[in-house]
């Protein structure tokens, strides 16, 4: 999500708790449901970086408690009228709501670090969601005197609306073998949230041979592939898969292509991240360069776009 749905989704928050919209809660909320994105930082020492601690340590439960210890010390010290035991208990309500609803999309969060460093997610919310924007403006300005229905209302439908996506994604499931089981063996299928369309789905379908990317419309169920990439089928594939940069790539995504080419002299390696599409192009790539030993020369990370490089040894 970007950090205006999380400013707000945390003034949504407070407007709970019955405290005042500009006070001690409410800026303990908002701060700690947009502070988890100061991870940010990390950009200055590059791409790499940014992208390899995005959605980790400071997502976290652990980082959240931590943080909403602080901004509660500091608030209650600014507003000594207000108890620190709740100014706490609401930060951390608005710190969670940040990593509750990143968890909810495609790329997902570190929620348990240190313990897991798996990274979970829901896979069933844009990461600019406009229903999630009007139940929290909802809630802001429509709910001026803590009405316990303005509330119970704006949570039932958020829940309405995630099952609502879960249903026509489990149909879409079901659809899939409807128009593609019969022509093809499929080994897995992946639906996540399209980029920008809420009313789309973005498939990866994986058979022996390829997978098959696109979209598809889960109102009317119109299909549209937008890559075929046959799978290389070759005996050193598992060593690539081993190698620095296709370890890397492993631990970045789930589900990845490998284009493998013999050069004579030296292996060159695409990887590709099947997960995001969006202006005809996958987001993120790497290369490697490999000698016929298999070790590695070059590895390169392509963030947002094939063009952008930045070395990965």
């Amino acid at each position: 999500m970007d950090p205006v749905t999380h400013g707000l989704v945390g003034l949504a928050v407070a407007s709970v708790s019955e405290e005042p919209i500009l006070g001690a809660v409410s800026i303990g909320t908002t701060l700690a449901a947009m502070l988890p994105d100061l991870d940010i930082v990390m950009q200055c020492k590059g791409h790499l970086s940014y992208l390899k601690n995005h959605r980790g340590i400071s997502h976290s439960i652990l980082f959240l408690i931590g943080i909403s210890l602080l901004i509660a010390g500091i608030l209650t010290f600014i507003f000594p009228n207000t108890p620190f035991l709740k100014v706490l208990v609401w930060t951390i309500a608005g710190g969670l709501s940040h990593s509750l609803l990143d968890v909810l999309n495609s790329y997902g969060a570190k929620l348990l670090w240190p313990m897991r460093q798996k990274r979970y997610s829901g896979e069933l919310l844009l990461s600019f969601d406009p229903v999630i924007i009007g139940l929290s403006l909802y809630m802001v300005f429509l709910n001026p005197s803590n009405s316990r229905i303005v509330t119970l209302k704006a949570g039932l439908i958020f829940l309405g609306y995630l099952l609502l996506r879960w249903m026509l994604k489990m149909n879409i499931y079901k659809e899939i073998f409807y128009q593609f089981g019969q022509k093809i063996t499929i080994k897995n299928i992946k639906l996540l949230p399209a980029m920008t369309s809420i009313h789309k789905l973005h498939f990866i379908l994986e058979t022996k041979e390829k997978f098959i990317v696109g979209q598809v419309n889960i109102l009317n169920k119109k299909f549209r592939i937008q890559r075929e990439l046959e799978k290389t089928q070759i005996p050193i594939y598992e060593q690539v898969l081993h190698s620095i940069v296709g370890e890397f790539f492993h631990k970045f995504t789930p589900i990845y292509h490998l284009d493998i080419q013999d050069k004579g002299d030296y292996y060159y390696v695409i990887f590709t991240d099947l997960r995001f599409f969006i202006k005809n192009e996958f987001m993120y790539h790497a290369t490697a360069i490999l000698s016929k030993d298999l070790k590695t020369i070059e590895g390169i990370f392509h963030p947002y776009s094939f063009h952008q490089r930045v070395s990965i040894i």
